[in-house]
């Protein structure tokens, strides 16, 4: 590791004396930013209505997202971080303002790779930023994307099914949720080929093998094939669900209500650690706050300046804000968007069957846990040396929960005893976290069996491009970082850092 490293790692420490806040209970009010090098001006946000969120990148500014192939249309929407900046989308220079800094615009999908531009300037016109957003319906491995003739002999995986096709990309592939680990085996065609799998090179000394650690729900896993004295190359991806492709934590599309929506979901103010990520069309969630939040505010923007938003029956303020009050323990919050033309809601006993013919509403769950989400604790005691092995701030013990313990975050299993050298998925909070040998969840950069790994603040594990201190890096979706390769047309070196 070079000297920035020890340095981001030393300031890890001092970020681990806050690690007294609970995994991901905690409100993440940050915003990555994707700062123009030449103009000081920059989008907050692109997100796709049917793809997979993305976090915009310091000095990127092309994106890909994939969608299914069923999306014949989809909406982009962009969010500014200024109330004055101008945003074009796909040439339209008045797309639809449908929230305060906020725009969107519905574009039809032909089948492979769609480009749209998407353009942000000042209030003067003096500065601007161009995005180019490549939206990939059927996903990247369509016809459109093109390859060189370069091809892996065969995919062979320890678990799940691949049906392998060398000019085939993208593969989907479930396995059972008790596996943690995949082995992968990958032959390249021609053995003077380059090929690497998760970002790690393997050659005919692997046996062109590689073990990829496996988070619950979704992991992307690419492999890739170069043929390095000529400059070619082919990627093939494997979306791995580990417990099934139905299993992604609460992330359930849900198509039973009616197709009107909330644009956003957020607690005071800033964006809320939920179990999934917002997405409009998944009406579920939840979330934890610390048991010193008596009430919070819950903003709520619809799709539609148009929509009624009701919180919990009391319709939001001209801000699309509601107080709440929260008790102990578990809350449940009703969030109700409507259209309202024809249909008075709060009456709800109304005899006129055709006033609510064009009625529209969606109604979104949102779970909140002040304090912990689990509260069952059981005393026991445990035999070894004779004494009775309890939580030090409390004569309870805590079973299958986070316990703090003199001022460290520890998790106990079913029967009361601290998990320790060992990677542990949260499913309530969807994060994995990594127990060290005395039991203390970790923080900041840590190295294991030969890779390293960033946790942030709560412990949580990182994935995606992530800036740490002053510098970039890449982490794989199995949380180790990449190293000696190119991502997103990013040349990351020997310690991990984006090489400007």
């Amino acid at each position: 590791m070079n000297k920035t490293i020890k340095r981001i790692i030393a300031m890890s420490l001092v970020v681990g004396a806050f690690s007294m806040i609970e995994p991901t209970k905690y409100l993440n009010l940050t915003t990555i930013k994707a700062y123009a090098s030449s103009d000081n001006i920059y989008l907050r946000s692109i997100s796709v209505s049917d793809g997979d969120s993305f976090s915009l990148i310091n000095g990127k500014t092309t994106y890909k997202v994939d969608v299914s192939k069923s999306t014949e249309e989809t909406t982009i929407r962009v969010k500014t971080d200024d109330d004055n900046d101008k945003v074009t989308i796909a040439g339209d220079s008045s797309p639809e303002e449908y929230a305060s800094k906020s725009f969107r615009k519905v574009v039809d999908l032909d089948e492979g790779k769609n480009e749209f531009e998407i353009k942000v300037e000042d209030e003067d016109g003096e500065n601007e930023r161009t995005y180019i957003l490549d939206i990939y319906r059927g996903g990247s491995s369509s016809t459109s994307t093109k390859y060189d003739d370069i091809f892996l002999d065969n995919i062979i995986l320890s678990d799940g099914e691949i049906d392998f096709a060398k000019d085939k990309s993208l593969y989907d592939i479930n396995v059972a949720t008790n596996v943690n680990k995949i082995n992968i085996k990958s032959d390249p065609e021609d053995k003077g080929y380059t090929v690497k799998i998760d970002g790690v090179t393997v050659d005919e000394d692997d046996k062109y093998r590689s073990s990829v650690n496996l988070s619950m729900g979704k992991n992307v896993i690419q492999i890739v094939i170069e043929n390095e004295d000529y400059g070619e190359e082919r990627i093939y991806t494997l979306n791995i669900y580990r417990g099934g492709s139905q299993s992604t934590t609460l992330a359930t599309i849900d198509n039973t209500q009616d197709s009107i929506y909330l644009d956003d979901l957020l607690l005071d103010d800033g964006t809320v650690k939920f179990t999934p990520s917002f997405n409009q069309k998944v009406s579920s969630y939840a979330a934890d706050v610390a048991e010193s939040y008596d009430n919070m505010i819950i903003k709520s923007p619809p799709e539609d300046d148009d929509y009624v938003v009701r919180v919990n029956g009391d319709k939001v303020d001209s801000n699309n804000r509601k107080r709440v009050n929260l008790n102990k323990g578990k809350n449940i919050i009703k969030i109700q968007v409507s259209n309202e033309d024809d249909y008075d809601s709060d009456n709800e006993d109304s005899d006129n069957e055709e006033s609510d013919t064009d009625y529209e509403e969606r109604v979104y769950t949102l779970t909140v846990y002040r304090g912990t989400s689990d509260g069952s604790s059981t005393t026991a005691t445990n035999s070894v040396a004779g004494t009775t092995n309890q939580n030090t701030n409390s004569t309870e013990l805590k079973v299958s929960q986070w316990v703090n313990v003199d001022g460290r975050w520890q998790y106990n299993d079913s029967l009361g005893n601290p998990l320790k050298n060992t990677w542990h998925y949260d499913d309530k909070y969807g994060k994995t976290y990594y127990l060290q040998a005395d039991g203390h969840m970790a923080t900041g950069w840590l190295y294991n069996n030969g890779s390293w790994y960033s946790l942030d603040a709560s412990g949580a594990m990182q994935t995606g491009w992530k800036q740490i201190g002053p510098v970039w890096y890449y982490l794989y979706a199995s949380g180790n970082m990449a190293t000696n390769t190119t991502i997103d047309g990013y040349k990351i070196g020997a310690d991990g850092a984006w090489m400007r």
